[in-house]
């Protein structure tokens, strides 16, 4: 069996600077010089190792990356670009052809509604958007040309919270390409279902957490590990009574504190900065959503 340990496989990567320094020198050049014109010919008509053409393709920075990338996703090879809306494309433009069909949540972030609803349908390519959290309308909406069923785990900006695990089912049986199934795989990790846990343990106090645990595996990316957070603020929020910026606050710490305790994230390529940053989307959003004021000191 195949064991995938993404710590190793990023230690073991080793890329180091143009003259030896511990860490990969940054490419600032857009354009690479030739010697001769036979090599530059070669590297139009298909990649070469080593060699690079123009920056906005493919350089030694983003190339480093890119490996480093595949190493902590276990995939054969990985892309980076400069923006969601490119990654968002990419993908879909990698799946779809003239003629297929996607199903996507009516509510998602407007640069992908705009592309989905405007340029998509000038390449032959249909789009139905529904209410994502009606699994009769998306299960209405599957024909036997759709390709993707779109969502935001999360929508923007309506926090609209779709069922990946059932959407996962239903794409699985309709044979679709499976790019959200590793969302779904991670979205509980292994963590804890602590409420029926302690009442459990009420009645048995030799009760094992095991028994209380989802099968996993643990986010593996810091998309995964991201969903997973705010998956369980959201959810949790609504047994929040008389919210306050200070009630929300802890709740929000507290929440994220035991899944970085429980060890949710340690396969996820996610820093302490940038769960900082999460915790503060989050707190924002929920004031937002309970119409919170600012709370000023007496």
């Amino acid at each position: 069996m195949h064991h995938f340990d993404p710590s190793t496989e990023i230690q073991d990567f080793l890329v180091f600077g143009e003259y030896g320094g511990v860490n990969p020198s940054i490419e600032d050049s857009s354009t690479f010089t030739f010697l001769s014109p036979e090599k530059m010919k070669d590297l139009f008509d298909h990649e070469i190792e080593g060699c690079f053409l123009y920056s906005r393709h493919w350089n030694p920075t983003n190339k480093h990356l890119a490996d480093a990338l595949a190493r902590l996703e276990d995939s054969e090879s990985a892309i980076v670009t400069s923006s969601g809306m490119a990654a968002i494309s990419a993908a879909i433009l990698q799946i779809c052809n003239s003629g297929d069909e996607i199903i996507s949540s009516r509510t998602i972030y407007g640069g992908t509604y705009a592309l989905l609803k405007n340029f998509l349908p000038k390449l032959g390519i249909n789009v139905k958007f529904v209410n994502i959290q009606d699994l009769d309308a998306v299960k209405n909406a599957v024909s036997s040309k759709t390709k993707i069923i779109y969502c935001e785990s999360i929508s923007n900006p309506l926090l609209e919270v779709a069922d990946i695990p059932k959407l996962s089912k239903l794409a699985k049986k309709n044979n679709l390409p499976d790019r959200v199934i590793d969302f779904i795989r991670t979205h509980h990790g292994t963590s804890l279902v602590y409420y029926f846990y302690m009442k459990e343990k009420e009645l048995d106090s030799l009760v094992s957490d095991s028994d209380f645990r989802y099968p996993g595996p643990n986010p593996y990316s810091k998309e995964t590990a991201i969903l997973m957070m705010c998956d369980s603020v959201e959810a949790a929020s609504k047994s929040l009574k008389e919210p306050s910026s200070t009630k929300i606050d802890k709740f929000v710490e507290t929440i994220i504190s035991k899944q970085m305790e429980d060890g949710q994230f340690l396969n996820a390529n996610i820093t302490f900065k940038e769960i900082q940053s999460i915790k503060k989307v989050l707190k924002t959003k929920l004031a937002n959503i309970f119409h919170l004021r600012i709370e000023y000191p007496e």
